[in-house]
């Protein structure tokens, strides 16, 4: 499920990859990202996943103000469909236990 919320036609990653990558091979790979991230779960996060850039971009403008510019995040590829499938786990948790906030 993750996978199929990445949007295409973004940025690459720090390590070059895109979101089409995984969507064309989603079939194939699925069940293996699916093992890795189980073992995420067991070991931890990885270091790499936890580091993002910020690219300022400029907007229009003093090119000296800094509200001129807006901020774009360059996040590991697999940092996104990990945490859709984490959300989607604690998610299921919350409801079971009826621990949800009360809106």
């Amino acid at each position: 499920m993750g996978i199929k919320k990445l949007g295409v036609g973004k940025a690459k990653d720090l390590a070059e990859l895109q979101a089409e990558y995984l969507k064309w091979g989603s079939k194939i790979l699925a069940p293996h990202i699916t093992k890795i991230f189980n073992n995420i779960i067991q070991q931890g996060l990885p270091t790499d996943w936890i580091t993002s850039l910020a690219i300022p971009l400029f907007k229009s403008g003093d090119v000296n103000n800094p509200s001129n510019y807006r901020t774009i995040m360059i996040n590991p590829l697999f940092a996104n469909p990990f945490g859709s499938m984490l959300e989607n786990k604690i998610n299921k948790w919350a409801e079971e236990r009826d621990k949800r906030a009360k809106v």
